[in-house]
């Protein structure tokens, strides 16, 4: 995935991925990717059939990244 990479001169702050059926697995392959962030500020999820499983993914990676400042899940699958 582009987001793990280290890449200079990368510019992405935001990425919107919202109705793209990504599922947990999705949620936790970008998750892992988001751990080694240094750029993008803003992830966008909406409506991407995402459960408390991959939440919990999501929440996790946020233990490391301390540049994501904005993570939406609305209208997923979390209770």
């Amino acid at each position: 995935l582009l987001l793990a990479r280290d890449e200079k001169g990368c510019k992405i702050r935001k990425i919107d991925l919202s109705g793209n059926p990504i599922g947990d697995l999705g949620a936790s392959i970008l998750a892992d990717a988001m751990k080694q962030n240094k750029t993008l500020g803003t992830l966008i999820l909406w409506s991407c059939g995402i459960s408390e499983e991959g939440a919990h993914s999501m929440s996790k990676m946020l233990d490391t990244n301390n540049t994501l400042f904005c993570l939406e899940l609305e209208d997923n699958y979390i209770k």
